[in-house]
């Protein structure tokens, strides 16, 4: 993987080399990629998380680069202000969050000290001890309220919430917009902007009631796939492409350009497929039965059944654009999981970085 670090320092984000960053749920999915890649962008970077899961992503790459991991809730206030106060960064990613709808319903009161509370304690600390000349914070496409929008929620649409997890995650954006003013009026040199993108896919995800994981796990065990709402339109998107998207925001606060409050990162119009269609085709991929797609009944659901998101104001203000439809993210995720016989999670997920960024240059 020589070239590999080459490939990415002559990128549009190679501002990040020798940068300090800070990636709060940093031993998450996403955060797990967006730390792989900053590494490999030569930044210093350093996580923030609770205690790191058991076959999660980032306890199976090993070495993933970061500097030093700091185990602390983000919940406690008083711990984060010493962090804080300890510690200055360049930038920081805010991904910690609880971040399942079903898992909200059985926790709705933690979703939302997660979600909510930790994520003010983090913006008010910040601004308090002045630790970084920037944030991004992400939320989710679940932010606005529940309509079908044929068009896609753009960044002026209002938010709401059907269930504890789209809540909390709408009133973080509320707390930021206030956090906002607050940066603006206190120390107006701190950046402040929110990313809102879906539900990824990707190679090394294994969270419970997510759907490829879900069809891995079939495949694995050769068991039958339950799936709900087969009807339901999904942000079908590889982790790849909102992650850039975060990257040229930062890349903009270092320059200390002057950009929207808000972005969406959503996938390209091709990507609408149901949960069903998205189903058969991994199983066609993966030369399994059709037959063993089960349909489950399940009660009333408040999960929206038409999810799109606009990303309009990110292709014009920051020329972010998509590289990979729905069924490329599919065989991306596929291939990530068949090359586990012959490679290592740490190896495979570099080599998809390198093949993802060098169509960036």
């Amino acid at each position: 993987m020589e070239n590999l670090g080459i490939i990415l320092n002559n990128s549009n984000f190679n501002l990040y080399k020798d940068k300090k960053i800070l990636i709060t749920g940093n031993t998450g999915f996403k955060g797990a990629w967006l730390s792989r890649i900053l590494t490999l962008l030569g930044a210093n970077v350093f996580g923030l998380s609770l205690d790191i899961e058991k076959n999660s992503l980032y306890e199976r790459l090993q070495n993933i680069g970061i500097k030093k991991q700091f185990f602390i809730d983000i919940r406690d206030q008083k711990q984060i202000n010493s962090f804080f106060a300890k510690n200055n960064f360049d930038g920081v990613f805010h991904l910690a969050a609880q971040p399942l709808v079903l898992e909200s319903y059985l926790k709705p009161i933690e979703t939302f000290e997660v979600n909510l509370m930790g994520s003010i304690n983090i913006l008010n600390s910040i601004l308090k001890f002045k630790s970084t000349s920037w944030i991004v914070v992400i939320t989710t496409d679940k932010v606005y309220k529940n309509i079908k929008n044929i068009k896609g929620f753009s960044e002026q649409d209002p938010f709401g919430g059907d269930d504890p997890y789209s809540a909390s995650k709408a009133a973080v954006e509320l707390a930021v917009s206030v956090w906002r003013n607050y940066f603006l009026n206190l120390d107006p040199t701190i950046g402040v902007v929110s990313v809102r993108a879906g539900n990824v896919i990707g190679g090394g995800d294994n969270a419970k009631h997510r759907l490829l994981p879900d069809i891995f796990r079939s495949f694995h065990s050769n068991s039958k796939l339950e799936i709900r709402n087969p009807n339901s339109i999904r942000p079908w998107q590889h982790v790849l492409e909102p992650l850039s998207g975060y990257l040229l925001v930062g890349m903009k606060l270092i320059k200390g350009n002057k950009i929207s409050p808000a972005f969406n990162f959503g996938p390209c119009t091709e990507s609408k497929l149901t949960v069903l269609d998205v189903a058969k085709y991994a199983f066609e991929r993966l030369n399994r039965d059709l037959s063993l797609i089960e349909i489950q009944e399940i009660g009333k659901s408040n999960e929206t059944e038409y999810l799109w998101l606009d990303s309009t104001l990110a292709q014009k203000e920051l020329n972010w654009g998509h590289k990979l439809g729905a069924f490329e993210s599919i065989d991306w995720t596929i291939k990530w999981e068949l090359d586990l016989s012959t490679r290592t999670p740490l190896e495979i997920i570099d080599l998809q970085i390198e093949d993802y960024f060098r169509s960036k240059l």
